[in-house]
């Protein structure tokens, strides 16, 4: 990288992106802010809470972040293609205490005809998605019979997995 020779040694976060964004790959730029955010989260839990964390951990969960992110973004435009765009709701995702799972499952239909769509999602303490499935199931008699089997899948899911400490 180079720049001007009025230029001072100290050079601010976004010059630096700006100078060398141009013409990169963008995987490569999705990896950068990943990895620049989980770093910022990680100054913020030794400056605020006084962790330490390990550089190698920080390093794993950009990458389990993008991955998550990747997955998600597929079953967006999987949903918005074939589907109605549905409103976003304004309830919060709180995490688990830190030696548990959480787990939030869903369902959504009927959906061409008398199929249901099931979702599962397994998040540990820090929102990393640590496991998710979905079921497409037929003949279900109304939302609330989904949920309850929206569950009941969500827990068999839990359990052959192995995630013993689970909130629902």
């Amino acid at each position: 990288m180079v720049f001007d020779s009025h230029e001072s040694r100290y050079v601010p976060f976004h010059k630096w992106l700006e100078k060398n964004i141009i013409d990169v790959d963008e995987d490569i730029i999705v990896h950068i802010l990943v990895l620049c955010y989980e770093i910022w989260c990680a100054r913020n839990k030794k400056c605020f809470e006084g962790t330490d964390v390990d550089v190698t951990a920080t390093i794993q969960k950009a990458q389990r972040s993008i991955v998550n992110f990747k997955s998600a973004s597929t079953v967006l435009v999987e949903t918005l293609s074939g589907g109605p765009i549905l409103p976003i709701s304004d309830v919060h995702w709180t995490p688990p205490f830190s030696v548990f799972y959480k787990l939030n499952v869903d369902a959504a239909g009927p959906i061409e005809g008398d199929k249901w769509d099931i979702g599962v999602v397994v998040r540990d303490n820090e929102s990393v998605v640590v496991g998710a499935s979905r079921w497409q199931v037929c003949s279900l008699p109304d939302s609330e019979v989904a949920e309850a089997l929206a569950m009941r899948k969500g827990l068999e899911f839990a359990k052959d997995m192995s995630f013993l400490n689970l909130i629902a």
